[in-house]
């Protein structure tokens, strides 16, 4: 049996299966699962000048998912997504997006990607790209790119202060 092991044509398998486990690792990231990644930013809520357009709370989908969810417009007229207080098992890239709805299969609908989850524990800010309202997209989402929904959050509008003339 070693004297089989130290011919080419039985090192080649056992090299392809190799190879085989390091690309299912790096796309599946398995150890995920028993690791949490924690994030704490800084609220912009102290900030001068900024409003607060709409909240919402986490339910889970997939897996249990709880935390707040806070939409920002700063005194740039930009606007920032806030994680406060975020619980949600990790997973193998995970995404936030704010989408119009959930698909049937708890998929994110008709969504803008806001990028990697920062982490799946704590507090973290996603900036709104360039020209879009998070207003118009109700729904944030938590999800792996490999299925459904970890936990989504409905924003629900903050009644703002009527202008008024001097």
């Amino acid at each position: 049996m070693i004297s089989s092991l130290r011919r080419p044509a039985a090192l080649v398998p056992l090299a392809v299966l190799a190879g085989l486990l390091v690309v299912a690792g790096w796309v599946f990231q398995p150890w995920t699962a028993f690791f949490d990644d924690v994030v704490h930013e800084g609220s912009p809520a102290a900030t001068a000048g900024i409003r607060v357009l709409a909240t919402g709370e986490f339910v889970g989908h997939e897996h249990p998912t709880r935390g707040t969810v806070t939409l920002y417009e700063l005194p740039d007229g930009s606007q920032l997504l806030r994680l406060d207080g975020l619980v949600t098992p990790n997973g193998p890239r995970l995404k936030v997006a704010l989408a119009e709805a959930l698909n049937a299969d708890a998929t994110p609908a008709r969504y803008v990607d806001l990028g990697w989850a920062k982490g799946n524990v704590g507090e973290a800010n996603y900036p709104l790209p360039v020209g879009v309202d998070g207003r118009t997209l109700p729904t944030v989402v938590i999800w792996s790119v490999w299925g459904p929904a970890y936990g989504s959050a409905t924003l629900t509008p903050v009644p703002q202060p009527a202008l008024t003339d001097p």
